[in-house]
């Protein structure tokens, strides 16, 4: 068994693997599968750390790379691979180390570079928050996820009580440090970015940086979601999965 995973399967069909972001985990997709067709054999990942998945010592997203590209690799036939923000780079890197393997990338507000994508200070870097107290540490947790979504939800609330500290500061620095800019010019299989089109304010400048990432890669489109934040997986799970839906569909059809 992986170690760096735990992975909750359902349906029988075309393998579609789901990928959470920081301190998320696999419950947050539960809505947008709901909205899927039911011909899809759906794996979806809660990474070590987060949602009371036990944590690790080697480097999360490094770890996860390997693991979920060897996962993917043993699966009946290429798969879907839809990824949000960190689970979104992870789509990314997927369809870069197992080509074979990935039948099409949905990355749901992932670029392959946040650093790049957040600023062009070389000197910034995500909070640290080693010197956080516990308390405090999961008040600061529960308010950036909230803010994240257009309403308050209380599976942010209970992500931020089980989310493990150390594994989630150390996680984001290594986001923040990885950059595939460089890279996805080899990936091969199709690529959706899905962006929020909230908050207004800074969007335009946001979306053309995210797209400007997408550029080196062959077979790409945009859709904004124009009511979600961050969160598009629970502000928007129907229009989300409409948005998976076609993008796959016209993707996997016989020609």
């Amino acid at each position: 068994m992986p170690a760096s995973f735990a992975v909750a399967r359902s349906g029988h069909g075309t393998p579609m693997l789901l990928l959470p972001g920081a301190a998320c985990d696999a419950s947050l997709w539960e809505e947008t599968a709901h909205h899927l067709p039911p011909d899809y054999s759906v794996s979806a990942v809660t990474l070590a750390g987060f949602g009371g998945v036990p944590p690790i010592e080697t480097p999360l997203l490094e770890s996860a790379r390997a693991e979920l590209a060897d996962y993917l690799r043993d699966l009946a036939q290429p798969a879907v691979v839809v990824g949000h923000s960190m689970g979104g780079f992870l789509a990314y890197a997927l369809a870069i180390d197992a080509p074979e393997a990935v039948a099409a990338v949905v990355a749901v507000d992932g670029v392959p570079s946040l650093r790049h994508l957040m600023t062009d200070d070389p000197n910034a870097g995500p909070a640290t928050l080693a010197n956080m107290d516990e308390m405090s540490f999961r008040a600061w947790l529960e308010k950036s996820l909230s803010n994240m979504s257009s309403r308050p939800r209380p599976e942010l609330a209970r992500l931020a009580r089980l989310c493990h500290r150390e594994t989630l500061d150390r996680a984001m620095h290594e986001l923040w440090e990885s950059d595939l800019r460089r890279e996805v010019g080899a990936i091969a299989a199709p690529v959706l970015l899905v962006l929020p089109g909230e908050p207004r304010a800074g969007r335009r400048v946001l979306r053309a940086r995210a797209e400007a990432q997408l550029q080196p890669i062959r077979h790409h489109d945009v859709v904004v979601i124009e009511s979600a934040r961050h969160m598009i997986l629970l502000d928007a799970p129907a229009q989300l999965a409409d948005a998976i839906r076609e993008f796959a569909n016209a993707i996997l059809a016989p020609r």
